[in-house]
């Protein structure tokens, strides 16, 4: 019994378990109101998807933040819905917190929120990752819609 109880403790002492355990699952409209309530920063929100086929970078043994300038083809968010066309430059920086890393997949279609940081965009992605949610889920657009448009959180 003593074996099974410390392999438990060595299983979940190891940090990347640790961390994996702390997030929440993001939440589209607790990431639109966080940015409307508590954001000191501009945010924009993007929808459509980035142009290179690779996005990945290669996990290396220093683990740190790292960017990727790509180009991102979509619509970003206006008053009534995703209208203003939007085809040009995002860096995306990928940060990471012990050994677990922010990560997007390559082709998606996304809804995300963008900085506008030094007057560009930059997506900052995260471990637990509250800035890009699949557009593919029409769950995702329709409560943000209902959200901004209308104010039913």
């Amino acid at each position: 019994m003593k074996k099974i109880i410390l392999l438990i403790i060595i299983y979940f002492s190891d940090s990347s378990q640790l961390n994996a355990l702390s997030c929440m699952s993001p939440n589209i409209i607790k990431s639109y109101q966080y940015i409307d309530t508590h954001s000191n920063k501009t945010v924009v929100i993007l929808k459509g998807n980035f142009f290179e086929s690779k996005l990945i970078w290669e996990k290396s043994k220093k683990l740190e933040t790292r960017v990727i300038n790509t180009n991102f083809k979509g619509f970003m968010l206006g008053k009534h819905g995703f209208e203003i066309p939007y085809s040009g430059p995002v860096s995306i920086v990928f940060e990471c917190f012990a050994d677990w890393c922010g990560s997007i997949q390559s082709k998606e279609n996304i809804i995300a929120f963008v900085n506008i940081e030094e007057q560009e965009l930059k997506l900052r992605i995260q471990p637990c990752n509250s800035t890009i949610f699949s557009a593919d889920i029409s769950d995702n657009e329709h409560r943000l819609l209902k959200c901004h448009r209308f104010g039913e959180c």
